[in-house]
């Protein structure tokens, strides 16, 4: 049974999220499905906080906070975790606050 497909099915196909589908494609082999939506909300919410920010590289910002979830993946580290790592540098990098973050994904995660 391929777990996959129907998250794949939300998920954009847009240079905005790189290495999003590798991610997910990565996760549902663990953690349960309701935390796999978790990570893919991160990383929206991640890239349109990070929305015009490019890396030297000419990258999307995004690019870098998703390559660090995708090792984190494939250490199979918890949902949590890898929602940290997509989100870590939201509120140094961007408008959002502490506060609002906390609101969205838990204090803990803040």
């Amino acid at each position: 049974m391929d777990l996959a497909s129907p998250l794949l099915q939300l998920l954009p196909s847009s240079p905005r999220l790189p290495g999003l589908r590798e991610l997910i494609n990565s996760l549902v082999t663990y953690p349960p499905a309701e935390q796999v939506e978790r990570v893919r909300s991160a990383a929206e919410f991640g890239a349109e906080a990070h929305e015009g920010q490019k890396r030297l590289s000419g990258d999307p910002y995004i690019a870098h906070p998703l390559a660090a979830a995708q090792i984190l993946a494939d250490l199979h580290m918890d949902a949590q975790t890898i929602v940290a790592a997509i989100l870590h540098d939201v509120i140094e990098d961007t408008p959002i606050s502490k506060e609002e973050l906390a609101g969205k994904f838990g204090a803990p995660l803040a």
